[in-house]
């Protein structure tokens, strides 16, 4: 979680046999910073009488509010003011990344990895879902390929899910979709004269 904007472990619990057979009705208070413990803000809900209500509270889970308004069920996650705070502790955790390599006299290079759908949004919205993490870590200097952009440009006329190992939804690259990601690596290298002759 963050803490006054600085990152804190919050350690995995440890779950008694019956904390865990619990954790349905008791997860609010065993795991209080999970945004998406049941009946928490995330809308994920259990099943439970009077039933009516519990497929009433499950119209609230973020997944399908995303699909009712058109966007990836993650894409509200990157917003700045989303209650999960998603966005602030990813800026957070690469930002601490790059502090620890350069502290070892590592040079850092963060490569952010579309799937196939961020390929798509990318495509009809002319941005990506997590456009404002994007923006935020350039402002930090922090090296970051233009990934998905390189990506598409590659693509031309095909579908994004070309690079995958399969259509509809895919988040696993193919062969042909990491030597892509290996030549945008590389010649990103190149270009900060990174790479030892």
């Amino acid at each position: 979680i963050l803490a006054d904007d600085k990152l804190k472990l919050i350690p995995i619990p440890i779950l008694s046999e019956q904390q865990y057979l619990s954790l349905p009705s008791d997860a609010r208070s065993l795991l209080p910073h999970d945004y998406f413990v049941p009946g928490g803000a995330s809308g994920i809900s259990t099943l439970s009488f009077p039933y009516t209500v519990s497929a009433a509270r499950a119209l609230l889970h973020y997944r399908l509010q995303a699909r009712l308004r058109g966007e990836p069920s993650y894409g509200g996650f990157y917003a700045p003011d989303h209650p999960a705070r998603g966005l602030q502790v990813t800026e957070a955790i690469i930002q601490a990344f790059v502090t620890e390599a350069t502290r070892r006299g590592q040079k850092a290079m963060v490569m952010i990895i579309p799937d196939e759908k961020d390929l798509l949004w990318l495509r009809e919205h002319g941005q990506l879902p997590y456009q404002e993490l994007v923006t935020r870590l350039e402002a930090r200097g922090i090296v970051l390929p233009d990934v998905a952009g390189q990506l598409n440009a590659a693509l031309g006329d095909k579908a994004p899910c070309t690079l995958f190992v399969r259509c509809g939804g895919g988040s696993h690259y193919g062969p042909d979709g990491y030597r892509k990601l290996a030549e945008i690596a590389h010649a990103k290298l190149q270009e900060l004269h990174w790479l030892t002759p």
